[in-house]
């Protein structure tokens, strides 16, 4: 079903779309990140209105073209450095095309890579880079979520579900990954940030920092020490054979001295006294990390390394957070389609409805929105009623 014209598209985006608030809370408190970030308390200047108040050293005898070109090398936490030595400085950053479009667009992405130390890993061309994407790093949904560890774009579905989207520890990273310590010393760390998250099921206020890692670089670092992937995967397979075969045979030892000792108490009929003397039989310790588990969408660590992240579009300059379809959630009246339940969020809680976390989660551009329509038969049956039906809000 096509849209005719502009008004009746800015109609139908108005009445059949709505933004994701409900997924943003779930994450980095980005109230707080402000708060603690001020980055100028939003005061943008440039060269032309600022007063020259000191010298920039060798940087004031370069052409202007070459600073801008040092500008987008530096790394995030430099180019911070760099703004913080002097009025002049700060105003020939902000007049840098690149940062002057991530500070106006996308400031809370500067504030959460200095909040979590991962600034001195990233630069202002990548980050703005990403910002000018739209499609998640992992599929060829909307990506609406900032990934922090890689600074790539994600949508809630891989997000919440996508094995290398887990942030870990660089003790798991070493271990998985068959790293040395000097290669994980390469992985960049990042603090996460203390605050509230909510999961499927539940909710964790997370009181201090813990460092974690991203999978995708540290499966990159150890492929290239290895000499490729597979190797990488093969040399972990032996390390994790050799440790499981070693902990079979404690494991089993440990069973032999419990059998005893219990043999040995059923004969004697010791005292409580003897009993509660006689030294402990210690259980031998897992292989590292063998209790590690993926909870996906019930796992904290899924929801401490990315923030909302909009779209910027580099030739018009128009900002898009994206939007999801009421259609393919839980607005349209259950009697215009019979034999269907909508179950209110992401991850009800039941698992006949697991399939459709993606659906329910799923986010688009308004250009992007448009085409869905065409094709949602559940958008256009809630267009109809809307047209047709009483004008009580949706």
């Amino acid at each position: 079903m096509a849209v005719s014209n502009q008004d009746e598209e800015d109609l139908l985006l108005d009445s059949l779309t709505y933004q994701r608030d409900d997924l943003a809370d779930r994450i980095t408190n980005l109230e707080d990140l402000r708060k603690n970030i001020p980055l100028d308390n939003s005061r943008v200047s440039t060269v032309s209105d600022t007063r020259i108040s000191a010298s920039l050293g060798k940087l004031d005898t370069l052409p202007l073209e070459l600073v801008h070109e040092v500008i987008l090398a530096l790394d995030l936490q430099s180019l911070t450095n760099l703004r913080a030595v002097s009025s002049t400085a700060r105003a020939l950053v902000n007049s840098n095309p690149a940062y002057r479009n991530v500070l106006t667009h996308a400031p809370d992405a500067i504030r959460a890579y200095i909040t979590t130390s991962l600034a001195s890993s990233f630069n202002i061309a990548q980050l703005l880079d990403t910002l000018c994407t739209q499609l998640c790093a992992l599929c060829n949904d909307f990506g609406a979520f900032l990934f922090l560890p890689n600074c790539i774009r994600c949508c809630w579905a891989c997000l919440t579900q996508h094995p290398d989207l887990l942030p870990i520890s660089a003790g798991h990273a070493r271990v998985i990954f068959g790293l040395t310590k000097a290669a994980a010393g390469k992985v960049p760390v990042m603090q996460t940030i203390p605050g509230l998250y909510k999961m499927r099921l539940k909710s964790c206020h997370m009181i201090r920092t813990e460092p974690l890692v991203s999978k995708l670089t540290a499966r990159r670092i150890g492929s290239a020490i290895h000499g490729s992937r597979e190797k990488m995967e093969a040399h972990v397979a032996k390390i994790r054979a050799k440790q499981d075969a070693a902990y079979e045979k404690k494991i089993a030892i440990y069973h032999e001295e419990l059998a005893e000792r219990f043999e040995k108490w059923e004969r004697e009929r010791p005292s409580f006294e003897e009993v509660r003397a006689a030294p402990m039989i210690k259980k031998p310790a897992a292989p590292p990390f063998s209790g590690d588990v993926d909870q996906k969408d019930d796992d904290v660590r899924r929801l401490l390394g990315v923030i909302p992240f909009p779209t910027l579009d580099r030739r018009t300059g128009r900002r898009q957070v994206g939007v999801s379809c009421k259609g393919c959630t839980n607005t349209l009246p259950i009697e215009l389609i019979p034999n269907e339940f909508y179950p209110q969020g992401i991850g009800s809680g039941h698992a006949q409805y697991d399939g459709r976390k993606r659906e329910l989660a799923r986010m688009f551009t308004d250009e992007g929105y448009l085409k869905h329509y065409a094709e949602c038969g559940r958008a256009q049956s809630l267009w109809e009623f809307k047209s047709k039906g009483p004008s009580s809000p949706l």
